[in-house]
């Protein structure tokens, strides 16, 4: 998934203030269920069942909602891997093959009208730099894309955080608006209970997704790593002498 500043911002805000309004809308929600609770037609056995699950529901949002305040500790981490990603394009990329552009065989002016061992010692040195240079632009160019599709997988992952605290504000709004008719409470609140579960897992699965995406990253760190210090344009791990 492509990486947009302004949907990220959007998909931010909507997470804050879904988790900002939820412990007003528990608290409306408790406050329906005492009130029905103490209607005069209640009876023990179903005030208990009443109570019971409208006591699991509010655990099951709570346990949700930190799972999601869990998943948003790391909520800057796809903008600063954007900007990172741009860094190695823009800063890194180009300037490495603008350096090996010009360094380039074809490139050259001087072997054309110098001849002689001091030329050709000259060219070689010269083209070495050619290597190393393409090489570095190869790297970042890895990098910059590892980097940008992390940021996108980031925002994928927000999004799926996102719709997931919306769902649980029409869930607790839902289970609110159906123990204050009295007779829809038990359904309602089981309603709720099955869809917070649902979205539970949902986070679960999100949680996985992206983790196993991290640790693919990782693996291509390592290789990039490899390819960095591989000796076919780096002598000994070291940029190429520029003379001969």
């Amino acid at each position: 998934m492509a990486f947009s500043q302004t949907q990220f911002d959007t998909v931010v805000e909507e997470i804050q203030k879904g988790l900002h309004d939820m412990p007003g809308r528990i608290e409306k929600f408790i406050a329906d269920v005492n009130s029905l609770l103490g209607a005069w037609w209640m009876t023990d056995p179903v005030a208990k069942a009443i109570r019971w699950a409208a006591e699991k529901l509010r655990e099951l949002i709570t346990k949700t909602v930190d799972k999601i305040g869990e998943a948003c500790v790391g909520i800057a981490a796809p903008v600063h891997l954007f900007v990172k990603a741009l860094d190695w394009q823009a800063d890194i990329r180009a300037k490495a093959t603008t350096v090996a552009g010009q360094t380039d065989s074809k490139a050259l002016r001087a072997p054309l009208e110098w001849t002689g061992e001091a030329a050709d010692r000259y060219k070689t040195a010269t083209w070495r730099q050619t290597g190393a240079a393409a090489r570095v632009g190869t790297i970042a160019d890895s990098v910059g894309s590892s980097l940008t599709m992390s940021a996108g997988a980031g925002l994928a992952f927000y999004l799926a955080i996102a719709a997931i605290v919306v769902e649980l504000g029409i869930v607790i709004s839902a289970a609110s608006a159906a123990t204050a008719t009295g007779v829809g409470a038990p359904i309602g609140i089981g309603a709720g209970i099955a869809d917070t579960l649902k979205q539970l897992a949902l986070i679960v699965t999100a949680i996985a997704g992206i983790t196993t995406f991290v640790a693919s990253q990782a693996t291509e760190l390592v290789s990039l790593t490899g390819e960095a210090r591989d000796g076919k344009d780096f002598d000994g791990g070291k940029w190429p002498s520029g003379t001969a």
